[in-house]
């Protein structure tokens, strides 16, 4: 079964927890890898740190920081779940490419594993980034113009939603025609196989 899980805090959210223990409750807690490329501090970083614990507490014992740029062939096929952290999405879509690390999502969910991603772990693996350049911008310092994303799902998302974004969302959905899933940080969208349940 495909299962992904895109979120805007990870498992900091009681709701998303609950839900993601529910899901992987008759699943082998195999090891987890944090991709901490998104992150300026990387594997320092207290949202790492936190997922890392977060994973932990929940008796997974091996819970591995993975940095992509500094290690674009990593051997992802040891871990059950690939857990994709938050950051600058620009950065982390730059070094994802030079790494082929879609490709290797790809086959990870072929395999039977899980892809989880936090707020640009989440857009990453939409059909395209643009959002994150459009309403409330990450900075684009790496100058991406080729905004394709992973296209694991078929919508877009737009993590930490609060209602002062609303309008701009509206504009940009009629701008391109597209349809933007929002998600606030105590909400998650659960993607099995072709099933779309949102927690939150």
């Amino acid at each position: 079964m495909k299962t992904i899980l895109l979120t805007s805090s990870g498992l900091s959210s009681n709701p998303v927890r609950k839900a993601f223990i529910e899901v992987m409750k008759d699943r082998p807690k195999g090891p987890v890898a944090l991709v901490t490329t998104a992150s300026p501090r990387k594997e320092k970083s207290p949202w790492t740190q936190m997922a890392q614990q977060e994973f932990l507490d929940l008796g997974f014992e091996q819970v591995d920081f993975v940095d992509i740029k500094a290690e674009p062939k990593f051997d992802f096929s040891p871990y059950q779940i690939i857990f994709v952290c938050g950051g600058n999405t620009f950065y982390l879509q730059k070094y994802s490419r030079l790494a082929g690390f879609e490709a290797t999502v790809r086959m990870h969910l072929a395999n039977g594993g899980t892809y989880m991603g936090e707020s640009a772990g989440s857009i990453i693996a939409t059909p395209t980034t643009r959002l994150a350049n459009t309403v409330a911008p990450d900075p684009n310092e790496v100058k991406t113009v080729n905004f394709t994303g992973f296209k694991l799902v078929p919508f877009e998302i737009f993590p930490h939603y609060e209602k002062q974004y609303e309008a701009e969302l509206q504009a940009y959905e009629q701008e391109h025609g597209v349809k933007v899933e929002r998600l606030t940080d105590d909400q998650a969208l659960f993607i099995l196989d072709d099933s779309v349940i949102r927690i939150g």
